[in-house]
């Protein structure tokens, strides 16, 4: 694939998250309950999940149960907390402020996690360029937070 394709890929998906966490966020208020929500979202995510690893089980090289158990738990209570931190805080905030404080988060740790090499992932050190261009982008979210309050 190239770039061009993949770099949309990535846009097509975070815009999904914020229709997916804002869809949510309201079948948690509908149920009174966001831990409702986010359980019927995950149970139905893992059917499609399983549909769609089944379609492809000639391609799988990776069984469950050849991964350590730490890796799911910890993958899980990072997504339950993560998803689920989201759908409660959209009602309370809107979904614009959510995403744009998520996407700061999300940056902050994939700088620190890239600069030690955390996770596996390769080290790429923080330099100036990278520290500006996420000033940039940090300071972008605050400004469309502080535009969201007025």
């Amino acid at each position: 694939m190239t770039q061009t394709i993949l770099v949309i890929l990535a846009i097509a998906a975070g815009m999904s998250i914020s229709i997916q966490a804002s869809i949510n966020a309201m079948m948690g208020q509908l149920a009174h309950n966001t831990f409702l929500s986010l359980t019927i979202a995950f149970t139905i995510s893992a059917l499609f999940s399983a549909l769609a690893l089944w379609g492809f089980s000639e391609r799988t090289s990776i069984t469950f149960f050849s991964l350590p158990w730490y890796f799911w738990l910890v993958a899980a209570i990072f997504t339950c907390f993560g998803v689920g931190t989201m759908y409660f805080l959209i009602p309370k905030l809107g979904v614009g402020q959510v995403m744009a404080y998520a996407l700061a988060g999300q940056l902050i740790g994939a700088m620190i996690i890239n600069h030690f090499g955390f996770l596996g992932n390769t080290a790429i050190a923080l330099n100036s360029y990278r520290l500006i261009g996420a000033c940039f982008l940090i300071a972008g979210v605050f400004l469309i937070n502080m535009g969201a309050r007025q």
